[in-house]
């Protein structure tokens, strides 16, 4: 029994830990990324500059993010106040990174995570 439950510990493990959804950044995005539900979610970066925002919704509870390779460096008018990676109000993340990963702003004021 004691087998089995360690087992059944695994697998579900496994199934947890894959559970996260996989958005590419790279350079090729022409719009933001939205993020608009609770959740895991795996940001992968190629290696390109991302021009893009990433946006994570006001009031959405936790959210798990895993930055990995991403660069992400955003231009904007000035006092534009744009950020490369926006946490909305009412959102609690969590964010974690793998690899080598760039988040800028070149807007005033503008930073690279609010």
């Amino acid at each position: 029994m004691r087998k089995l439950l360690s087992t059944l510990f695994v697998a579900t493990m496994a199934v947890a830990m894959s559970a996260a959804e996989t958005i590419q950044i790279n350079s090729s995005l022409s719009a933001a990324v939205e993020i608009t539900a609770a959740g895991e979610y795996l940001l992968q970066g190629d290696g390109s500059k991302c021009t893009q925002q990433i946006l994570v919704a006001e009031n959405l509870g936790d959210v798990i993010l895993t930055l990995e390779n991403v660069d992400v460096e955003v231009t904007g008018a000035k006092d534009a106040g744009v950020s490369a990676l926006v946490i909305g109000a009412g959102t609690t993340a969590t964010i974690n990174f793998k690899g080598q990963n760039i988040l800028l702003s070149s807007c005033d004021p503008g930073c690279g995570i609010e």
